[in-house]
């Protein structure tokens, strides 16, 4: 008995080899009657056609399944790496200030936890932190332009501390315009500091400044 090793799509009316079907237990055959690039054509149009309840469908199953959910988007990270780093920029540059309003909220609910994450971080990345505190010490040093007052700058580190000490929330100096981003680096003195909590100066980070330019906040 000879083994039939092609079938015909009914959609397009062409000879296929079986691996181009996916498997369909209703069918005779076991397999779909569409092509696999067929099948994707039509799930695409469905799609486009009823978005809405496409992607309500998907939030009830994900709610429902999220276990199953979570290990399916970890396998597909880890086999599409710079895909999902991609899509990871993508979607916090299109959520970016919603997402740092949640993290502020969430952050003075949950001023303990909070600091129990920092405490967590700092010990696990004891390496990281003290090279980023070198960098940052030598960017400062290459800072200082001549004419900027030290004793300014002191006062506004005191500043820090004692507003650290009073609140029992920890505090640091900002550079208003940071000392290294892409397109500008500002300077370490009196006029580009001020005192902000630890949670705003690390959430703004080096993206974001006075008069900054359009392409760099987009």
């Amino acid at each position: 008995m000879k083994i039939c090793s092609k079938k015909i799509c009914s959609k397009c009316a062409t000879s296929q080899p079986l691996t181009n079907f996916c498997k369909g237990s209703r069918f005779s055959d076991g397999l779909q009657p569409w092509c696999k690039p067929c099948m994707k054509i039509a799930a695409r149009e469905y799609y486009y056609r009823h978005q809405e309840r496409v992607k309500e469908r998907a939030r009830i199953y994900s709610k429902e399944n999220r276990e199953i959910c979570s290990e399916r988007r970890q396998v597909w990270a880890e086999k599409n790496r710079d895909k999902a780093r991609a899509t990871d920029r993508a979607r916090y540059q299109r959520d970016k200030e919603k997402r740092l309003n949640l993290i502020k909220e969430w952050a003075k609910k949950n001023p303990e936890k909070r600091k129990q994450y920092c405490k967590k971080w700092d010990s696990e990345n004891k390496d990281n932190k003290r090279v980023h505190c070198r960098q940052r010490q030598a960017r400062q040093r290459n800072a200082v332009p001549g004419w900027a007052d030290i004793n300014a700058i002191k006062k506004i580190y005191a500043e820090a501390r004692r507003l650290e000490v009073e609140t029992g929330e920890r505090h640091d100096v900002d550079h208003i315009v940071p000392l290294k981003s892409k397109l500008v680096c500002g300077l370490h003195c009196e006029a580009n500091l001020r005192v902000t909590t630890m949670f705003e100066n690390r959430s703004k980070n080096n993206r974001y400044w006075p008069d900054m330019p359009e392409r760099e906040a987009a």
